[in-house]
Formats: C-alpha cells, sequence, structure tokens
C-alpha cells in the first residue's frame, strides 16, 4: 500500500489535505516524492517553525528522549 492509499484508508480526513507526499527537508526547503521542491513558511499547530534537519537540535530532542520523553500531569 503506497502512502496515498495509507492516507485514505488511516487517516481521519478533518481538514483537506494536498495531493502531495512530502519525503524529505532540509532547513526552510521541503521536498516531495518527486523531488520537486517546497518553501515552507509555516508552522504546524502547536510547534515550532524551526525548519528542518537541525542537528543540534535533533541531537537534544535524541539525547532527551533517552532520559524521559512524556510524563503525564
Amino acid at each position: 500500500m503506497d502512502l496515498k492509499q495509507m492516507d485514505a484508508t488511516f487517516i481521519a480526513h478533518t481538514y483537506k489535505r494536498q495531493p502531495i507526499v512530502i519525503a524529505s527537508a532540509k532547513g526552510s526547503i521541503a521536498y516531495d516524492d518527486h523531488k520537486k521542491h517546497y518553501i515552507d513558511f509555516t508552522s504546524g499547530i502547536g510547534v515550532n517553525v524551526l525548519g528542518y534537519g537541525y542537528e543540534e537540535w535533533a541531537n537534544e530532542i535524541f539525547a532527551q528522549a533517552q532520559t524521559l520523553s512524556h510524563c503525564s500531569n
């Protein structure tokens, strides 16, 4: 099953989705599964807009996840 089929089967479609598959990203540039690039000017709901592939941030997240990743109220 490809990603678009999986999306149609397993994701609750509570908003309109774009007909693309983002496969990778670096900095503010995201690439689809056909190597077309997109400049990402936005952040998602409740997330930071730090870009993609920021190595120092990823290393810190990795280190924290090895200690404690989530703890309930």
